[in-house]
């Protein structure tokens, strides 16, 4: 509960006969932590002996625990059992009642990591209401594969057949995993006609297919439209492009990825942030703080955030000076405490190491059951998530404070001088925005950036001491400026032709210093988003340290290069 450590750590783990929390048996003594606050003395011990892990594989399919795709990381071997008493300090032989309850303990977990797999792999594709309601055409119109072409503009490839009037059109053009040629015929076509459900023919697979909503092709709910329809096959029978499972007539020339398979490729492409630019391996970063947090499926922003947290110097202060006393008194479920969950993290960053990662499963559920919207396994917003985890800390942790500046707006008439104060706003981050481009676009810098977001603002209004209508100045005034100042690049804003979030990919330049309100800020770390679209891509953190240090995932190594063009949330630390 408070720690990393495994079954296949020291002696093993001790299962609480009371409360059935598991505690470590190595030099942290977390056992006899939860028997002086809980006067719990008795613990099933589970021990299971080390054997020879497997090669990891690369991945191929979406799923844990299944061929191709993420496995788990117990590996084969022994289970030992005992009886340990923490009052008396003793070890029995875990015999009769006791051994049939470590079986029906080790069947329990074997169960739930099942369900948690299950529940993983349905939680990323499941049906829309639309799709839930969809019924075939009558007549269901005759489809020929071995022509099919988009019906706009002769595309070949990257088409989606139309469930209601059998047309083929080509979908939006894809960057990630190599581009895939489109021109959004088939956005066009549901423009126009209202028909919502398109399926891609060339990439369906044994009962599975790619199924597009356009109705719901902003809805975070549904997958941004990529969504299942029940009885696919049944349902492209009808219109003669599916017999016996497969598709009638394709030419397997003409086969095509599953979106499934595209994002895989893409995630794979971001291994790039562990290689150089020449393709070779970057050496791990060792040492204190070099620790990697396992993606959890979709929780690279959890572990971007953690990261960056971890490594500021005024956050790892108030742990120095706030020990794990919080432990101690806590009366909580330490499995359903974020602040308990927090420091056990905080605490494998500090011993740190050489390629070792833990996962940081239970601070995610702890998170997740305060607010439900980190509870799936969807890719979320860093900043939302950065947001959220200081809330939940500053009742016993006040991180918040690290970040908080405060400001008022000063209004001026023109006209008489008369000026008025608008009420003071409190934040934890500033927002500047980018203006529009792309990757190419030349880079911007941040500093110009954050004093363009300060310049003063004109405006018109009736002013109560003239008596007229005026311009007025409006400028914003910072009343307190923080130890850590967190910069917002705003990079998903919504498009309004379409009501649908872009990305924009501009670059941006990170001095290692800027200066704001009069204060000046060392630049210390940043979350950076790669990909080009807001409702995919990959969080990954980078931190300084003697030189600088990526974190992707579990993996952490040194860079001599700050790629920070796709810089997303922004920390510098005041000198």
């Amino acid at each position: 509960m408070y720690c990393f450590d495994t079954w296949e750590d020291h002696k093993g783990i001790d299962v609480c006969l009371t409360c059935f929390l598991g505690f470590c048996t190595g030099p942290n003594q977390h056992t006899f932590l939860h028997s002086e606050k809980t006067g719990h003395h008795l613990f099933l011990r589970l021990f299971h002996h080390d054997s020879q892990p497997a090669e990891p594989q690369p991945l191929t399919t979406l799923g844990i625990g299944v061929e191709g795709g993420c496995q788990n990381t117990t590996s084969p071997g022994e289970t030992t059992m005992i009886i340990f008493c923490s009052a008396c300090n003793r070890e029995f032989e875990a015999t009769g009642a006791y051994r049939e309850l470590g079986e029906r303990l080790l069947l329990h977990a074997t169960a739930e990591k099942e369900t948690e797999m299950a529940a993983w792999e349905a939680e990323n594709l499941k049906p829309c209401p639309h799709s839930e309601a969809y019924a075939c055409p009558s007549p269901c119109p005759a489809v020929d594969v071995t022509t099919m072409r988009c019906a706009d503009c002769e595309l070949a490839e990257n088409l989606w057949l139309c469930l209601e009037c059998g047309q083929f059109h080509c979908g939006r053009k894809q960057w990630e995993a190599g581009a895939l040629p489109g021109n959004g015929h088939a956005l066009e076509h549901f423009q126009q006609t209202g028909h919502a459900l398109a399926v891609k023919v060339a990439s369906l697979q044994e009962n599975r297919a790619d199924v597009h909503c356009y109705k719901c092709d902003d809805s975070a709910a549904y997958n941004f439209g990529d969504v299942a329809l029940p009885r696919v096959l049944e349902v492209l029978e009808r219109f003669g492009v599916v017999a016996d499972g497969k598709v009638v007539g394709l030419d397997e020339a003409r086969r095509e990825k599953t979106l499934t398979e595209l994002n895989l490729i893409a995630n794979r492409d971001f291994e790039f942030s562990t290689r150089d630019a020449d393709g070779k391996e970057l050496e791990p970063h060792c040492g204190p703080g070099a620790c990697g947090l396992d993606n959890l499926g979709n929780s690279c922003y959890l572990n971007a955030v953690l990261q960056v947290l971890l490594h500021l110097r005024p956050v790892l202060r108030l742990l120095e000076t706030q020990p794990a006393e919080h432990r101690k008194t806590c009366a909580k479920d330490p499995s359903e405490c974020v602040m308990c969950q927090f420091e056990k993290v905080a605490e494998a960053m500090r011993e740190g190491g050489c390629g070792r990662s833990v996962a940081p499963r239970l601070l995610k559920q702890a998170i997740g059951k305060k607010n439900a919207t980190f509870a799936s396994n969807k890719q979320q917003d860093c900043y939302e998530f950065f947001t959220v985890i200081n809330d939940l800390l500053s009742p016993f942790l006040p991180v918040d404070k690290e970040f908080m500046l405060s400001s008022h707006f000063v209004m001026r008439c023109t006209e008489c001088e008369n000026r008025k104060e608008a009420p003071s706003d409190v934040s934890n981050c500033l927002t500047v925005q980018l203006p529009s481009g792309d990757a190419s676009s030349p880079a911007q810098s941040l500093q110009h950036l954050l004093d363009s977001s300060n310049e003063e603002e004109t405006f018109q209004r009736q002013c109560d001491c003239c008596g007229r209508e005026t311009t007025w100045i409006r400028k914003e005034a910072l009343d307190r400026m923080p130890d850590v100042l967190c910069i917002r690049v705003n990079r998903f804003i919504v498009d309004m032709t379409t009501f649908s979030v872009k990305k924009n990919t501009t670059p941006v330049n990170l001095e290692e210093e800027i200066e704001l309100g009069g204060s000046k800020f060392q630049l210390r770390s940043a979350c950076l988003h790669r990909g080009s679209k807001a409702d995919f891509g990959h969080y990954v953190a980078v931190y300084k340290d003697e030189g600088w240090v990526l974190c992707n995932d579990s993996k952490v190594v040194d860079i001599t290069d700050v790629p920070t063009g796709e810089s997303y949330l922004v920390f510098y630390e005041k000198e």
